[in-house]
């Protein structure tokens, strides 16, 4: 992977997996950020990865607490989380607007955010293709996730792991 040095412990040590199993003589497809450098071959689209895994694979290995591949039925986009104006789910409503896309929304509302819930999130969340389902546990979190088309991340505020 790029910059190995530099990259956060989760990434060093898929690298370093990666690089020593091509160096064993494996057949490694690594799914990785398009900037990524390996030995080994990589993919981007995880619905790549969902068309390619009956035939392709023998072993798929996600370092997720989830699986991203839909098993269920197919959800647009998916929002965990909680709401606060750091994790701005006022754009991930926008986005999934501009790209057409249905949006469900599992989060939670702490008593610190509520008046950023009722005077910013709360009006848009009456928009077509948005639906707000409440905060779910971490055991309805893997299904939710996992009939994905695609996972947003968006955060303004300051992240505390080192990517």
């Amino acid at each position: 992977m790029n910059g190995t040095a530099t990259r956060s412990g989760t990434k060093r040590v898929v690298s370093y997996l990666t690089q020593a199993l091509v160096g064993l003589g494996h057949d490694v497809t690594l799914f990785a950020s398009g900037d990524s450098q390996t030995g080994a071959p990589h993919l981007v689209s995880l619905e790549k990865v969902r068309r390619m895994a009956h035939t392709l694979f023998d072993v798929l290995h996600f370092h997720l607490r989830y699986l991203p591949l839909p098993t269920f039925s197919q959800l647009d986009v998916p929002f965990v989380g909680r709401i606060c104006a750091e994790k701005r789910v006022d754009l991930a409503i926008e986005i999934a607007a501009c790209a057409g896309l249905q949006l469900k929304i599992a989060a939670k509302v702490n008593n610190a955010d509520a008046a950023y819930f009722r005077d910013v999130i709360q009006s848009l969340l009456s928009r077509p293709g948005v639906e707000f389902i409440g905060e779910i546990d971490d055991a309805r979190k893997a299904g939710f996730l996992s009939g994905a088309r695609v996972l947003l991340f968006r955060s303004t505020g300051p992240s505390r792991l080192a990517w």
